[in-house]
């Protein structure tokens, strides 16, 4: 008796197994016609690249890459044109920085007096930094030489520069000379 229980035991398992191979195997292909009919194509294709059974998938990821490199490079480019712009207006503000000089000369005497603005930066145009008066003499040389006789600071103080009497008798001037000269000096006009 023992016999035909482990038959009808060992029947039942297979059976159960069985049934359980045939449900599974069924309900694997419901799920892939389901998947299949509403656009499966995209599941099996992930499918097959989580497994990496598609070269498809390489080929899109190194697609992505490309694409992520072309946007870097698009991006450097572009900061590259405005970094050279801001360089470019640098060079032109650092040369507009710069001080610079603009010299006023008076021939209506005897002797060419010259004035020198010197001014912060082409920035600041109105900017007034010192000023100096000279006269030009000539020299047995035949070149000139400046004789310095008079500056202006920054608050339009105008100060004499002080000439010795043996500066005067070498340059061959006197003093109404000088005196005179400085009248035509073209100072910049005070702001108040």
């Amino acid at each position: 008796m023992t016999a035909p229980v482990t038959q009808f035991l060992g029947r039942s398992v297979a059976s159960f197994f069985l049934a359980i191979g045939i449900g599974l195997s069924l309900s694997i292909a419901i799920a892939l016609i389901v998947v299949q009919l509403l656009g499966g194509q995209t599941f099996i294709d992930w499918t097959a690249c989580q497994f990496g059974l598609s070269d498809k998938c390489i080929l899109q990821e190194l697609e992505q890459d490309l694409e992520q490199e072309r946007q870097k490079i698009r991006r450097f480019r572009e900061r590259n044109r405005e970094l050279e712009a801001l360089y470019e207006r640098l060079s032109r503000l650092e040369f507009a920085s710069e001080s610079f000089v603009i010299f006023y000369e008076n021939k209506d005497g005897e002797m060419t007096v010259t004035t020198g603005h010197r001014y912060a930066s082409l920035i600041e145009p109105g900017k007034f930094v010192k000023g100096w008066c000279y006269i030009e003499l000539p020299s047995p040389a035949g070149t000139s030489r400046n004789f310095f006789i008079a500056n202006m600071n920054s608050d339009a103080s105008v100060t004499p520069s002080h000439i010795t009497e043996t500066a005067l008798k070498h340059a061959g001037l006197s003093r109404a000379d000088v005196v005179a000269a400085r009248e035509r000096c073209t100072w910049p006009e005070k702001t108040a």
